[in-house]
């Protein structure tokens, strides 16, 4: 039987469905390292008066966190999202955050900030 759920749309079903796969196919540490560090954006994001509720989460592939944000937001807020995803967890080794930038995926290029 096929019920109507008209709070819940095809696209936040699949993306669900996604973050489901991909938490059972990262390894344990790893998977940890990018939980960590997207509580801790998602906090600083929601405490900013700047940035609370303009710049939002929409799909997280594997290693790869794909926010959506205004056009005019990124210069300012692409620095802050790599200084918080490279030092939210504190390792002994590096973490370099690459971002990149487009208005889709087809059209992404590598932001130099």
């Amino acid at each position: 039987m096929h019920q109507e759920m008209p709070s819940v749309s095809i696209r936040a079903v699949m993306l669900r469905a996604q973050l489901i796969l991909n938490s059972v196919m990262l390894p344990a540490p790893e998977y940890d390292q990018i939980k960590f560090a997207m509580v801790k954006l998602h906090d600083t994001l929601d405490n900013s008066p700047e940035w609370a509720g303009t710049i939002k989460l929409v799909l997280m592939f594997h290693d790869e966190l794909v926010y959506e944000m205004p056009e005019g937001c990124v210069s300012k807020a692409a620095p802050h999202l790599k200084n918080v995803l490279e030092n939210a967890w504190p390792l002994c080794v590096p973490t370099p955050v690459d971002i990149k930038c487009g208005p889709d995926w087809g059209h992404l290029s590598k932001w130099n900030g």
